[in-house]
């Protein structure tokens, strides 16, 4: 598998297809793995550039902690080996604040971004959020990436038992050490809202009617940036683009045309 250095780590990344480059950034967790669908639908047409973060998929694992500036530095550098340019960016999640992120300090790189589920600055001002993340800590802490996978997996797919089976195959072997401390980089990120208020080129956020995110807070921060429109795609969850690949990508085509 190809890999570049950063800071003395070898992060991993895949290309799929040819064409003209777009960067797909994984959510937390994952990795390259998880854009499959994608993969069949574009690569006759796209070269499908697809990064794993430090910490995830085939990525050295250090213990951390992270910045969100480090995974926007990972897939800066992958797009600097690979000499494409400027390109699109599509982020799931994480991988949408990464966007963010990398738009903020190599505007140069990106010629238009898409985040998917994902927030310019994770609030965790409520109880019931608060609540949320340390649950998943104590999971994490006490019952191992494979019990993560599994309550993930069930909220993410309750309907679909192959994609629960293979989240659960394939989220088993991440490093609890390095999945923690990715965690909390998002947690600690403080968002760049300015920056984008700024940014000039294309933002097609996209957001789900069914994922915890509320719309109306998605909607609030879309405000904030004037080159940004606001998809949203029904009846679905916060995986999307492996739970209704057909709905996200003909989302994906239109912000690639």
């Amino acid at each position: 598998m190809p890999a570049v250095e950063v800071d003395g780590l070898s992060i991993n990344y895949e290309v799929f297809g040819s064409g003209p480059p777009v960067l797909l950034i994984h959510g937390l967790g994952s990795s390259v793995c998880d854009w499959e669908r994608q993969v069949e639908r574009f690569e006759g047409s796209w070269a499908l550039i697809a990064v794993d973060l430090r910490g995830h998929g085939e990525s050295d694992k250090p213990p951390g902690p992270y910045e969100m500036a480090d995974f926007a530095n990972d897939a800066a550098c992958v797009l600097d080996r690979l000499e494409v340019g400027t390109a699109p960016v599509v982020g799931l999640s994480l991988g949408g604040m990464v966007g963010f992120q990398l738009a903020a300090d190599r505007p140069d790189l990106v010629d238009r971004l898409m985040s998917v589920n994902a927030v310019q600055a994770l609030e965790f001002n409520g109880f019931r959020k608060k609540a949320q993340v340390a649950q998943r800590k104590l999971v994490i802490r006490f019952g191992g990436m494979e019990r993560v996978g599994k309550v993930l997996a069930r909220r993410l797919f309750p309907d679909m038992a192959a994609e629960r089976e293979l989240m659960v195959e394939r989220w088993k072997r991440n490093d609890k050490t390095a999945y923690t401390a990715s965690l909390q980089a998002a947690l600690d990120w403080p968002g760049v809202v300015d920056e984008m208020a700024r940014f000039d080129k294309p933002i097609t956020v996209v957001a789900s009617d069914q994922d915890d995110t509320p719309l109306e807070d998605t909607r609030r921060y879309v405000d904030l940036m004037p080159s940004a429109e606001m998809i949203v795609i029904e009846g679905a969850g916060h995986a999307v683009p492996v739970e209704r690949p057909e709905a996200f990508n003909k989302v994906l085509a239109d912000f690639l045309s």
